[in-house]
């Protein structure tokens, strides 16, 4: 309450700065969790666009959504004209506004470790992906993931793993990046690739949007493979470079052209 009062004060519903149209879109819609306001920019047009606006909106989920099954929480096209509507009113005629859904890229972690619990191996892969879930998914997320311009630290996320209780070791480690877009164009980026690999080049530990309004989300799945001892093994690239798809794309442990 305090926090949303201090920002009535200091945008009084006058649009202006992109900052004030955030503020005023989430105190007049309470089921908007995060908004982000890019100026001069048109998400189906990397050019500068003056004079446009586009604002980000991202929906609550439901409890247990992001947890259960990892999949984007979007606002239907009526819910965004009547926001792009309502916003209009409090900016500038000479602005052109959009009101659009973010774009969720994937995270797939592929791995090999063993456990320390004497129990069954699928419980214990089964424990892991959801516990990967909810460390990747931008509503459950630690503060470097859970906005937009996320970053992803690889090696941190490997320590996170090993750190678990029931883990012991954690070798053949590599995340996988999928990113999309409204042409189904797909990119899959691997950070096994070799430094000077001809597919792609180099592809560094920290991991970051392909797009400004994109946010994090894992995958349904993950490669992990237990086994009861492993040796120090370096991860393997995918194979798979720039993507066009049709209605699905899967992505597995082995690609068969």
């Amino acid at each position: 309450f305090t926090a949303r009062v201090g920002e009535r004060l200091r945008h009084r519903r006058r649009g202006v700065r992109p900052c004030d149209m955030e503020r005023m879109v989430l105190d007049a819609f309470p089921e908007v969790w995060m908004a982000k306001c890019l100026p001069h920019l048109r998400c189906d047009d990397p050019a500068p666009a003056p004079g446009h606006v586009t604002l980000v909106v991202t929906r609550k989920p439901d409890a247990g959504h992001e947890l259960s099954t990892p999949a984007p929480s979007l606002f239907d096209v009526a819910t965004l004209e009547r926001i792009r509507a309502w916003l209009a009113d409090f900016i500038s005629e000479e602005i052109t506004l959009d009101v659009v859904n973010p774009t969720f890229e994937r995270l797939q972690v592929r791995a090999k470790l063993s456990v320390t619990a004497d129990r069954e191996n699928g419980a214990m892969a089964q424990m892991l992906r959801r516990d990967l879930a909810g460390y990747l998914s931008v509503w459950t997320a630690d503060e470097a993931l859970a906005r937009f311009g996320w970053s992803l630290n690889v090696h941190m996320l490997r320590a996170h793993i090993a750190g678990l209780s029931y883990v012991r070791d954690v070798t053949d480690f590599s995340v996988l990046h999928l990113v999309g877009d409204d042409t189904r164009s797909y990119q899959l980026l691997d950070t096994a690739q070799a430094v000077h690999d001809p597919r792609g080049g180099t592809y560094g530990p920290v991991l970051t949007p392909r797009f400004p309004w994109s946010l994090p989300l894992s995958a349904a799945d993950h490669v992990l493979t237990i086994l009861p001892e492993i040796d120090d093994e370096a991860p393997s690239a995918a194979g798979i470079g720039n993507l066009t798809v049709g209605d699905m794309l899967i992505v597995g442990q082995r690609t068969i052209p």
